[in-house]
Parts: structure tokens; sequence; C-alpha cells
């Protein structure tokens, strides 16, 4: 599919209006992309996988979100 070439390619360089446009076509694709930079913690890159396991993720990746909400990352 197009957006797992997307992701693949140039995951640090997509905007996140790109990132977002990816959950919004394909959720799952979404979730692998947060996966792999899960551990990245600042900048737009870290901001993109809160919202992406915010939005698409299962109660599994709510604890990520509320770790990353209270450290301020």
């Amino acid at each position: 599919m197009l957006t797992e070439g997307i992701i693949r390619v140039l995951p640090a360089r997509l905007t996140p209006r790109s990132r977002d446009a990816i959950n919004e076509v394909d959720p799952l694709a979404s979730l692998k992309f947060a996966a792999r930079f899960k551990d990245v913690n600042a900048g737009d890159l870290a901001q993109a996988v809160v919202k992406g396991y915010a939005t698409s993720g299962s109660d599994t990746k709510w604890p990520y979100v509320y770790q990353r909400y209270v450290k301020g990352h």
C-alpha cells in the first residue's frame, strides 16, 4: 500500500499533517509507524507517536500515552 511505502522511505521527514492523513487512511499502518519510533523523546515525531496511539491505539496503548503526558514528552 502507498502509505507503507511513504512510512518506510521518509519517516522523519513526514509532516504532522502527513502523519495525521496516514492515520485517517490507514490506522494500522500508522500504528506500525508509531511502534517503530515510540522511544523517540522529542519533537514532532514523538508527538505523532502519542497522537497515533491516542487516536487509533487500543487500551493497551493508553499507559504509554499517559506516561508521555505526565513526563511532558
